[in-house]
């Protein structure tokens, strides 16, 4: 039986050392072929998530608007002695713009704050439902009920407030330092198609 013994000239030959250095070089290049479309796909999905949350901001800021007008109508008929209301505040555009925002946006004050905002908007369309109901529901004039109709008007008064605060001074501050963020030389660009 013949004993198997490694030769070193033969990986010395030409062969051997041109099939490794291709092995080699078709390895490497396999390697950073990879790596570079990882990197190129890597970089065009932050590119389109950052235009997606751009968007997302900008819908949210719309909606933050169009429930500020909703809340100055309010306010005003909160005022009025026989006032009473026939609309609701309009939540559904954050309902269903803010899951898909927590999931992109790095920004938990702006998150935190506008979860806030449309929280409230749904505590205050519980309260303008129970005055829409007060008001159906007339038993005739009495010193009690016009007290109790007076503490609802005042709890409706303060979330008026609360969300005036939110809606004005906080999150378009907010909005803006975002939206900056997202349009830096950096990253696409965001525009506003509406103001």
């Amino acid at each position: 039986m013949g004993s198997c013994s490694f030769d070193p000239a033969l990986v010395a030959s030409p062969f051997w050392s041109q099939a490794l250095a291709n092995f080699v070089g078709s390895a490497g290049g396999a390697l950073l072929g990879v790596l570079a479309a990882f990197w190129l796909t890597r970089r065009h999905d932050q590119g389109r998530e950052r235009k997606e949350e751009g968007d997302l901001l900008l819908a949210a800021e719309r909606a933050l608007t169009d429930n500020l007008e909703l809340i100055r109508q309010l306010f005003d008929a909160t005022n009025d002695p026989e006032g009473t209301p026939t609309y609701a505040m309009d939540p559904g555009l954050l309902d269903a713009l803010l899951p898909r925002l927590v999931l992109i946006c790095r920004d938990a004050e702006l998150l935190h704050e506008l979860n806030q905002f449309r929280y409230q908007l749904h505590h205050l369309n519980r309260k303008v439902d129970l005055w829409f109901e007060w008001e159906q529901v007339r038993f005739g004039p009495s010193a009690a009920r016009q007290e109790r109709r007076g503490d609802l008007m005042n709890s409706i008064r303060e979330s008026i407030s609360m969300l005036r605060k939110s809606g004005q001074d906080r999150l378009p501050q907010l909005f803006e330092a975002r939206l900056k963020q997202l349009a830096s030389p950096t990253h696409h660009v965001v525009e506003r198609t509406y103001r």
